[in-house]
């Protein structure tokens, strides 16, 4: 395809963002406007048919407007500016319904979630507010987390995820329906940290992240890893922060999965000589200490895969185990005269 200019439109200041409406009607037919946000605080809005600017101006902002999206489902146009208000804008009567008001310093960046019908703001404050955009009422919700001001956001089609960036060229995924972070990808103490990120965007096609500055770094989507289902009822199940593994325990056998990936990473099929009642770590997380329902314990080196120990110890069938460790300076301070005391190590 081959590209030409279509129209110049000259504007008394720069423009900083850019929006547009198409309009049907039986009289006019088909037109397209082109609404743009200037430094002086004015919307401006041209017919790109006849390239002509046209009335009345969108007023209200009193500084830079830095940033606009559209709400089709209502024909509403959503404006944020550096005087620290959000103006809600009905396109249909070219009148502001609402200003919404809740952030300290200049509002940068605006996202709407239309799975989720709402608002988010972010700029110089760091924070991220959620709002209804439908309402006066003021914001639902603080979203805490960036180390610098927040240049960016982008709801994620089909999905309940926010993504956001800040000019370290931090990312944090959240969930729009908790509020929470899901994942967090560079940072100022990462490999990946930049010194002033100018620009993000979210490739939903490829399934990719893209941070821009003095360099490019580009996040993927890992594919969900496969597991099949196990056979037996699952009765315990831990996380390992040292290996990052997710260790359960299936009837007679043990399974551990990669925490990061979810696939598996070993499996020790007939690790016991019977169900295997309930597991816990050593003290470093390095050995694996499970349990059957005839009492017996094993402890197994969780690198290797090598049984450490194997002791009977209790008849009836245990419910739980816990590691206890022993602190000798905390001993000498609080055991009374007498012979010392020997560390306990397991408590059923």
């Amino acid at each position: 395809r081959h590209f030409a200019p279509l129209a110049s439109l000259a504007a008394p200041c720069p423009q900083l963002c850019l929006a547009s409406d198409c309009l049907s009607s039986s009289e006019t037919g088909q037109r397209v406007l082109l609404y743009a946000g200037g430094m002086d605080g004015v919307i401006r809005i041209w017919d790109l048919d006849t390239r002509k600017e046209v009335s009345p101006r969108l007023l209200g902002h009193t500084d830079w407007v830095t940033d606009m999206v559209r709400v089709d489902e209502l024909r509403l146009l959503i404006s944020c500016s550096l005087d620290k208000t959000i103006r809600i804008w009905d396109l249909t009567t070219q009148s502001c319904r609402y200003v919404k008001r809740g952030h300290a310093k200049g509002v940068l960046a605006l996202a709407y979630s239309a799975d989720h019908r709402v608002l988010f703001s972010a700029g110089l404050g760091k924070e991220i507010l959620v709002w209804n955009p439908f309402t006066q009422h003021s914001y639902l919700h603080k979203l805490k987390g960036h180390e610098k001001q927040v240049l960016g956001m982008a709801a994620v089609p089909g999905t309940s995820e926010l993504v956001s960036c800040d000019q370290t060229g931090k990312v944090m995924v959240w969930d729009v329906r908790s509020y929470a972070c899901l994942q967090i990808l560079g940072g100022p103490t990462s490999k990946y940290a930049m010194d002033n990120a100018t620009a993000f965007c979210v490739d939903v096609e490829h399934n990719q992240i893209i941070v821009y500055g003095r360099q490019v770094v580009v996040w993927k989507s890992r594919k969900a890893a496969h597991t099949s289902p196990l056979p037996h009822k699952i009765r315990s199940l831990l996380y390992n922060s040292v290996y990052r593994l997710v260790v359960l325990a299936c009837g007679s056998s043990l399974h551990l999965y990669n925490a990061l990936t979810g696939a598996s990473q070993q499996t020790y099929e007939g690790a016991s000589n019977c169900e295997i009642a309930a597991l816990a770590f050593t003290a470093g997380q390095r050995e694996l200490i499970y349990c059957n329902i005839e009492g017996r314990i094993k402890v197994m080196a969780l690198a290797s895969g090598l049984v450490l120990h194997n002791v009977n110890v209790i008849q009836d069938e245990p419910r739980a185990i816990f590691t206890l460790r022993w602190d000798p300076r905390r001993e000498a301070r609080t055991a009374p005269r007498g012979p010392a005391v020997a560390p306990a190590g397991l408590v059923l």
